[in-house]
């Protein structure tokens, strides 16, 4: 049948109207006249709904020789209605173990992050996230990898607050801050930028931290992330100096360690753990800090 349908499963499911024909004809089974035969292969391969590929002169003589196009695609539906049914359930289970596997690597990550803030980076081994995640030791090293790579996968989760990865770029606040031309708007947006990520990333941050301190692993991944915020401080002092906001007197570089001294997770958790600030108290001075320091 693959021969007559240039695709297997494309048009026989639109061809209701076929059976008609043969109600009408099929009984005849041979004495159909020649010039009836032609009419039906004329009709049928005329017709929009039914000539999807098909080849005008296989199936005319198929038709000719008193074989109803009906006919012909049940000759191969069943076997494309079982191709079809099976690779349906092949894309549907393929579905269901994606969403397992996420799930499954979503509550590893809960489980660590629980741990890492109860009990420190150093105290909380892999043994103790697989129990608490109700999983096996050897299914956090498939999903996700080692300790370091875990703690790295938090942090990059509690940066961009979706459970995995996205740039800088492609979240939508900084889009939205990145778009606004006003210096001192830009800086009040960016300080709320940093409040939000602070409230879920400063605990985690100073537990990498304090793991950088003796373990390497550890150690790469913070040097990592406390580059990437330099390199970001950069590109939002750069912005504002090209709009004329920056002063005068302040150099880039300088202007970009100000920026990324004063929004340090470290600095967060002082002034809201052991001062006794809100984070909206700490964001309003954060903004403020920023425009009396670096804008004209």
């Amino acid at each position: 049948m693959e021969a007559l349908l240039g695709e297997p499963v494309g048009g026989f499911l639109r061809l209701p109207h076929v059976d008609v024909a043969e109600a009408t004809f099929g009984e005849f089974d041979g004495e159909v006249h020649d010039q009836t035969r032609g009419n039906i292969s004329a009709q049928t391969v005329g017709d929009p709904l039914v000539e999807l590929g098909v080849d005008r002169d296989v199936l005319g003589e198929c038709i000719g020789h008193a074989m109803c196009s009906a006919h012909l695609i049940r000759m191969d539906l069943g076997c494309n209605v079982r191709r079809m049914s099976e690779s349906v359930k092949r894309v549907y289970a393929t579905g269901r173990r994606q969403a397992a596997s996420a799930a499954t690597r979503q509550r590893i990550i809960d489980a660590a992050s629980e741990l890492i803030l109860l009990r420190g980076y150093r105290a909380t081994t892999i043994g103790a996230v697989a129990e608490r995640a109700e999983v096996n030791v050897d299914t956090i090293y498939q999903l996700i990898g080692r300790k370091p790579v875990l703690l790295r996968e938090l942090i990059e989760q509690a940066i961009s607050g979706h459970d995995h990865a996205v740039v800088a770029e492609e979240r939508a606040p900084i889009v939205a801050m990145r778009a606004e031309p006003d210096p001192a708007i830009k800086l009040a947006m960016y300080a709320r930028v940093i409040r939000e990520t602070h409230v879920r990333l400063a605990p985690l941050f100073v537990a990498l931290r304090d793991a950088a301190t003796t373990e390497p692993e550890a150690m790469e991944v913070w040097r990592e992330i406390s580059d990437r915020r330099a390199a970001n401080m950069r590109k939002l002092v750069r912005e504002i100096d090209d709009v004329g906001g920056l002063r005068q007197d302040l150099p880039i570089d300088d202007a970009a360690d100000t920026v990324w001294a004063t929004n340090s997770p470290e600095l967060y958790v002082m002034l809201t753990g052991e001062r006794g600030w809100s984070p909206e108290h700490y964001e309003r001075w954060l903004a403020a800090t920023w425009q009396r320091l670096l804008l004209r």
